[in-house]
């Protein structure tokens, strides 16, 4: 397994586990998240987001794709609270280097409660 899919993994551990220091670590410098529901620039604003993460989670059925500089992660992921669900999701992680400096994360923002969905991702 290739190096950047064992930064992903760990950089998905440590999300789970609001590992901070790991998380910034892994990120670089001009890390940007984009996703259906939020968009981040910076490590800090990430991190702001995790300290305060209004969900519990984990995932399942994990699969990775990697093409040069890429990662694709696919897999799904399973709601604890504040609702019971499992969500398919896929995350395409760009490095420069050794970090990751870009992550865009694609899935159905349906199952999420209504009203609530920016509360819930």
């Amino acid at each position: 397994m290739s190096n950047l899919i064992e930064t992903v993994k760990r950089y998905s551990k440590a999300f789970h586990t609001r590992d901070f220091e790991t998380i910034r670590n892994l990120l670089h410098k001009n890390y940007r998240f984009k996703g259906p529901l939020m968009k981040m620039n910076g490590t800090e604003e990430l991190i702001a987001f995790m300290e305060n993460m209004p969900f519990e989670c984990d995932e399942k059925n994990v699969r990775y794709v990697q093409d040069g500089n890429v990662v694709v992660k696919i897999f799904d992921t399973v709601f604890s609270k504040p609702f019971k669900d499992t969500v398919s999701m896929c995350e395409v992680l760009v490095f420069e280097g050794n970090r990751i400096k870009k992550c865009e994360l694609f899935y159905d923002t349906a199952p999420f409660p209504k009203g609530g969905a920016e509360k819930a991702a």
